[in-house]
């Protein structure tokens, strides 16, 4: 990997455990014609940090998120 690369995964993995969490990837709809094609990721918090109030578990699906849809 590149310089740079390592650098972006190494702040990048501060970042996930600052607010306690993991990102997920899946295929949503595994078995059909459009696989591969509809993966979805969502970021999990694992710890009530960011929520307000605390919540034990939050979720962001992100391509609906950067679509602006969340």
């Amino acid at each position: 990997m590149s310089d740079r690369t390592d650098q972006f995964m190494a702040e990048f993995a501060a970042l996930c455990r600052k607010y306690c969490c993991v990102i997920t990837a899946e295929d949503h709809y595994s078995g059909y014609s459009e696989c591969g094609k509809d993966v979805r990721m969502t970021i999990e918090f694992e710890d009530d940090y960011i929520a307000d109030p605390p919540v034990p578990y939050e979720q962001i699906d992100l391509g609906r998120w950067f679509d602006g849809k969340e």
